[in-house]
């Protein structure tokens, strides 16, 4: 536990800089606060103070336009929504769903 190999050394030196993450976060939160009270414009944490982490976004906005759907998925959760418009609580025979309290016991 002591000791590192060379790509565990590397990994930790690429993510030094990510080590005070939190204490720059609430930094740039307590300035954000100091400046917007005594602003009169709208302003975002990002305009006091952007971030490395910030920039490398792991998550990659997309416009739900630009989302392709196979027209077989689409006509198969078309005909599930049917089939499940026809199904009634009362029709429902809740032995069969797992968890339930009318569940089979076990002998």
């Amino acid at each position: 536990m002591d000791t590192c190999t060379v790509w565990e050394i590397n990994d930790i030196i690429e993510n030094l800089p990510y080590m005070d993450r939190a204490l720059w976060e609430t930094a740039r939160l307590n300035a954000y606060v100091v400046a917007q009270v005594n602003s009169t414009k709208k302003i975002t944490q990002q305009d006091i103070l952007k971030f490395k982490w910030e920039e490398e976004s792991q998550f990659v906005k997309r416009d739900p336009a630009d989302i392709e759907i196979a027209n077989e998925d689409i006509q198969r959760l078309q005909d599930l929504s049917k089939q499940l418009e026809t199904v009634t609580w009362e029709d429902t025979d809740l032995s069969t769903i797992p968890g339930t309290l009318n569940q089979p016991q076990k002998k």
